[in-house]
């Protein structure tokens, strides 16, 4: 599940560890929750190119799954963070 900070490398096109990472993975195992969904049309309801945003966003997101955000998520989201910031996964973008 991607977050809302890697949704807009990637939309961006950089840095390009992110891109490259992001191309080798599978995308059917790639997906966005709803909250990220909803964080990335706010920056566009502020963008001052809504429209052109609105599109790269649209495209960005036809192949993913967009996820609920439910309390099973929470826990999930609990224990992976904790997993990732242990001192050998924590270059996993790097």
């Amino acid at each position: 599940m991607l977050d809302t900070n890697i949704c807009i490398y990637i939309i961006k096109r950089k840095p390009p560890n992110v891109i490259n990472r992001f191309q080798q993975a599978e995308i059917s195992h790639i997906g966005i929750s709803s909250i990220t969904l909803s964080e990335l049309l706010y920056g566009i309801s502020k963008s001052s190119k809504p429209e052109q945003n609105r599109i790269a966003l649209t495209q960005f997101l036809a192949p993913l799954e967009i996820l609920p955000y439910d309390d099973e998520a929470s826990h999930y989201y609990g224990d992976l963070r904790a997993h990732l910031e242990k001192p050998r996964n924590a270059s996993w973008f790097t």
